[in-house]
């Protein structure tokens, strides 16, 4: 249902795994974090949303409350309809994927969802088995949201 995917990966110079995302998500844009890579991030994200008819883009990490961790300021600012109920189903996904024990790790991202009137934004723990998770359990609904959105 969602054809067009675009995935925005931010990761530190230290992080091993951005190849085994791009791998898992085959239409990506890696972006080191930098409060100077937020502006180009904003901007490739509205390109790809308005001008290439992206379904659906998804902020991978950096949801966080360090300061380098700007996904969820970055996603808000794009979007002009929020979807409340979409990142409360996520942050339970993301918290019902460490089990019974809440880590440090899903406690501590914060959740952003909602449309900019073309394409539905999502903001996504870096963990990648996490995300996948979170995606296979919400295709569904994100399906049904890029439908309706469509109309």
């Amino acid at each position: 249902c969602c054809y067009r995917i675009k995935a925005f990966i931010e990761t530190n110079d230290e992080d091993n795994d951005t190849t085994e995302k791009q791998n898992v998500l085959d239409n990506t844009t890696t972006t080191s974090s930098s409060s100077s890579s937020s502006n180009i991030i904003k901007s490739q994200a509205l390109l790809f949303s308005k001008r290439s008819g992206v379904d659906l883009v998804i902020f991978l990490g950096k949801t966080g409350y360090a300061t380098s961790d700007i996904a969820p300021e970055i996603a808000e600012s794009l979007i002009i309809k929020n979807a409340p109920s979409l990142a409360i189903a996520i942050t339970m996904l993301v918290t019902q994927r460490g089990g019974s024990n809440i880590s440090l790790g899903t406690s501590t991202y914060r959740a952003v969802a909602g449309s900019d009137g073309n394409s539905l934004i999502l903001t996504l723990p870096g963990d990648i088995s996490t995300a996948l998770h979170v995606l296979q359990k919400a295709y569904p609904v994100i399906c049904q949201i890029c439908r309706e959105m469509k109309r």
